[in-house]
Parts: C-alpha cells; structure tokens; sequence
C-alpha cells in the first residue's frame, strides 16, 4: 500500500512539474493571433512584403498586450526556413526554438537585470558576428526604459549603423523614460489595451479548450479586473479554475480575488444618494466580514461612478464596472445626481484609494469617505461660498457716481412687502400719465454723505500720531495686524515712512511687501497727508523686549474691521455662528498688547 502511495505522489508531482501555465500555452503564435494589435501586425505583415524591414522597432504599450509576444513572430517571421514570411511555419527548428526563447540567433535581453554599460558593450561586441544559422540576428530588448543613461549612449553608434544581418527589437512599458536620440532612431508602435469582449471571447475559448464551464458573468468579471491587459486575464483564470471543480461561477470570481459584487456595489451606491449613513457603515461591516478587500472595493465604486457619469451624460456608453443588466438600475441612480456631485464623489473616492495604498487604517479610511459621501450636500463648498460673498468695499474714495444694479425679470424681489406709493398731498398737482411716483420715505431720507477724511500734516515730530490717523483709514485688516508688528517710525524723508520690524516679525513685514497691500497702506497715508506718500518695511534684530507701536484699541479696530468684512458676515450667516475674537499671527513668544 506504501508503495502505491508513493508511485502517486510521483506521479502528480510530475503533473505538477511538466504544467505549463495558461499564458504561456495559449501565447499568440502567428500575427492574426494578436488579439487588439492588428494595425501593429498589419505593418510589420507589410514591411516583410515590401521588404522594407526597418533595423530597429520600439513596441510601446500596458503590460500584457502582446509586445514580447509581437516580437517573437517577428523574428520567427524574419528567419523561418520558409520564409521571410507572414506566415512562419512554426514547426521548423528555428520556429520552435524562437517560440520556446531559446534560439542562438534570438536574443532576448531584460532590460531591467542587463542595465549596465558593461552588458551593452558584450551586445556591441557580438552584433558584429554574423547569426549562426538564421538569417537574421535579432535581439529583442524588453522593458528597454530601466537601462542606465551611459548604456543608451553606447548603443546609440550601433543603433544608428547597425550591420546588415542585425535587428533590435524594444519593448517598454514607459517610452517617456527613454531619450530622444533612442527614439528618433526606431520606429514606434503602440499596442493599445484590449478590449472588454474580446478579453471575454478569448477567455470562454480556453475555458473550453481545458475542458471546464464557466458563466458568462464570471468571464466578464475577470475581464474587468484584468483592465485591458489579456496577459493578466488568463493569469486570473489560471488561478480561478485551480479553485473552481469542473464549474466556475461569478461567485468564485468575487471570492477568490476578495471583490464585491454587483448587488453589493449598487446596494452601497444607494446607501449613499438616499444619505443611509448607518447603512452604509454596516455594509463595510458586512464586507470587511466576508473577506472584500477594500481597496479593491474602492476601486469598483470609482469605476461606478464613472459609468454613472458617463451614462447621465450619454445613455448608451459602454460600461466598465457593470454588465449591462444593470443599466437600468444605474439610469435610474444617475437620473437623480447631477453630473456635479458624481464628479464630488469620484474625487473623494479617488483620494482615498489612493491613501489607502501608504496606510495601514484601509478601513478607517474607507468609513470616512462613506461617511462624506453620503452627507456630501450638508458639506459647504469654499469656492461656492465666496462666489456668493457680496463684493469687496474698495478703501479708495471714489467721486463716480455708483452703477445702477440690473434686475433680472425671474429674480425674486429682495423685499418681502409690496412698495406703496404715497397719497398726494392737498393741492399737489396731479402726476402725469406714465409717470413713476417716488418711493416711500424718499424726501424723508437725504442721501448719506461719506465722511470726511481727517487731515494731518507729516513730521518727523508726529509721524507716530500720523500713523494712528492714518491706520484708521485703512481697511486692509491684514495690514492693520501686521503694522502693528513693527517697533519703530521714521520719517526718512518728507515723504518716505519706514516701519522697522523685529526680527521675530519677519512674516508680518513680508506681508506688509505684497504689492497690492503696499498701495493700499500707501493710499491710506496719502489721503491724510493730503500729498503723495510712499512706505517703506526693513527687518532689524530681534528685540527681546517685544516693543510696539500698536497704538491702545488697535485689537478693537481689527475687531472692527473683520464683523464688517463681507467675507465674514457671509459666513456668520451661513453657519449661524458669532464672532467671538480676532487673533494676530505673530510668533508665540509676542506678547499681545493690552487694549
């Protein structure tokens, strides 16, 4: 019985052994075979007939489209013993030797272990030999980007004349990163991602072809996670068909690679547009329970998301993340979301998968984002609020007369009560036919005068006490702060005033310098001279003792200045909040001044 035991743990570990995997078996023999690349097989079927094969191609492209694998029937089809050919035979020695990468006239090269100078010196020096036996010496380069920058100069030369029996063939997944010289000397072709139901076919072919069942669905699912790249679906379902027996269902798809599935993934979306935060967070309970991988979640509901964006905009757009039985569901969903708050939620949903990737706290993460998503219309937009903030006062007088506001027709009126016309005195004359009365309380209100400016004359004697008049008119509250700062006057000419700061106050003087807050100071000034004048700021030391010219009540003007700030007053009535202080950003060893 022993050893019956043994000859079948013999025997399956041979099985074992001799086991070829799915991507390797079904690789792409012949051009047509290319799934997704038939304008690249195109050209290359072309030069071969033409006889205009260039020495040097670059094939560009995500991985597992098929660049290595375009290069192999390339060469197959450059040395077949029938050939050159756009058909190599694939049973002749050179054929089956390219296809296995072990042929002596075949190189191929990983750019990313063979980056070095030294190893692109050997190549120089063996391109010169003629092959062995084919044709043809091919070298196929892959991941071409990882060589070193001295290794693409020293291929340049051979590049550029390279002898007649040599042909380079480069892969790269990132062409970006390889230099123009290198570039100009190829020709380029990119090999675009494949598409969903092809993916699909090709993958119900093999299911097939090794004696398995598997539904339509599941198939779909691996696709989708596949992204484009057929290399890593038949990956995928290598592993899948060792978990599944004989059948392979949707359910296993989810179970095996931790993802949700169509049910949960819509079940979350509508937690969320109805503002079921509590359900939501059971959901990721729920989900965290079963094994879902979060990431991996987040993932679905940002190409969700997508496929409601795309289909509140064009209702018949191909989906990403959905079959298309679901296509009702989703209209549905997106008939009730403006295209502004999918786009909201694909943001927020796109930040947190990717801090999800360099954090521990997946889950953490992923419950803070549910939770803005589905409170994401009690969350106030900065940019929407300031929009509607009523418009800055500008500090400089104006004696144009103020632009009338235009109605618009569909605005509501801003009073709540209709205006009456007041009844005409005893032996007024009678208005004229059209003519407008005027508003109530017109005559019993005169129009209010701006008040006068006060005026002072500057001194090197009273340029503090200017200052003081001076900062009274100046609405810049950030300026009023920062001035506040500086410890010392001058008046270093009869119409220059300097403002010496400490050296602890570095940040108040660079505010003091922006140019358009540099006017405003400038105006403030002027206006009480009466005559031009120009400010200057200068950093001294550090003054230990804190001295500073803010004159008493400086704190109650700011205070002042900001409950009359539009900015402010929007905000006060937006969250219903009061203003409670007005703080100076100085460093925290400044004292603050007693009012």
């Amino acid at each position: 019985m022993a050893s019956v035991d043994e000859s079948d743990d013999a025997t399956a570990g041979a099985a074992s052994a001799a086991y070829t995997v799915l991507a390797r078996r079904y690789r792409p023999q012949q051009f047509e075979e290319c799934i997704g690349q038939e304008h690249v097989a195109h050209s290359l079927r072309n030069a071969i007939e033409t006889g205009r094969v260039a020495h040097a191609y670059l094939f560009t492209g995500a991985r597992g489209v098929g660049k290595t694998s375009m290069a192999r029937i390339f060469a197959k089809a450059l040395n077949c013993q029938q050939g050159p050919t756009t058909h190599p035979c694939g049973v002749c020695d050179i054929c089956v030797s390219v296809a296995g990468g072990d042929d002596v006239d075949v190189i191929e090269i990983d750019g990313a272990s063979n980056r070095g100078i030294e190893e692109v010196r050997e190549l120089r020096q063996g391109v010169n030999y003629r092959p062995s036996r084919s044709r043809y010496k091919v070298y196929i380069i892959d991941e071409v980007h990882m060589l070193t920058r001295e290794a693409f100069n020293a291929l340049l030369k051979t590049l550029e004349e390279p002898p007649g029996h040599a042909k380079f063939l480069f892969a790269t997944t990132e062409p970006q990163k390889i230099p123009i010289t290198i570039l100009s000397r190829c020709q380029r072709f990119d090999f675009s991602g494949i598409e969903l139901g092809r993916i699909v076919d090709r993958l119900k072919a093999i299911t097939e072809s090794e004696g398995f069942s598997a539904e339509p669905e599941a198939l779909e699912a691996i696709a989708r996670r596949a992204g484009g790249s057929m290399r890593d679906s038949q990956s995928l379902l290598d592993q899948l068909l060792a978990f599944a027996s004989g059948s392979l269902g949707v359910d296993d798809v989810h179970r095996v690679l931790g993802s949700a599935g169509e049910e949960r993934v819509i079940a979350l979306a509508s937690a969320i547009f109805e503002g079921r935060t509590a359900d939501a967070l059971t959901q990721v309970t729920e989900a965290a329970e079963t094994g879902i991988q979060l990431g991996e979640w987040a993932e679905q509901m940002l190409a969700y998301f997508r496929d409601l964006m795309a289909v509140s905009i064009a209702p018949d757009v191909q989906l990403v993340s959905m079959p298309n039985r679901m296509r009702p569901t989703m209209t549905e969903q997106a008939t009730g979301a403006s295209v502004e708050k999918i786009l909201e939620m694909m943001d927020l949903v796109a930040t947190c998968r990717a801090r999800m990737k360099a954090s521990t706290h997946e889950r953490i993460l992923w419950e803070m984002t549910i939770v803005r998503l589905c409170r994401l219309d009690h969350f106030l937009n900065l940019g929407t609020m300031m929009t509607s903030a009523p418009p800055m006062v500008s500090s400089a007088p104006s004696s144009a007369p103020k632009a009338k506001k235009k109605v618009d027709p569909g605005e509501p009126a801003a009073m709540s009560q209709p205006v009456v016309a007041p009844a005409p005195s005893a032996g007024a004359p009678p208005m004229a036919r059209g003519q407008t009365p005027p508003p109530v309380g017109a005559s019993k209100s005169p129009p209010q005068e701006t008040p006068a400016v006060p005026s002072m004359e500057l001194t090197p004697e009273n340029v503090d006490q200017f200052w003081k008049v001076a900062s009274g008119q100046l609405k810049d509250i950030v300026a009023v702060t920062a001035l506040s700062n500086a410890n010392r006057l001058e008046l270093r000419e009869p119409e220059l005033i300097v403002f010496h700061f400490p050296g602890q106050f570095a940040a108040s003087k660079k505010n003091c310098e922006d140019p358009a807050r540099l006017a405003r100071i400038e105006t403030a000034c002027s206006a009480v001279a009466g005559k031009s004048v120009r400010v200057r700021v200068e950093l001294g030391a550090e003054d230990p003792n804190n001295t500073r010219i803010a004159k008493p009540g400086v704190y109650g003007k700011l205070r002042e200045l900001a409950a009359k700030d539009p900015l402010v007053v929007r905000a006060q009535e937006i969250l219903d909040a009061q203003l409670k202080s007005v703080e100076s950003i100085r460093p925290a060893s400044a004292e603050r001044p007693s009012d």
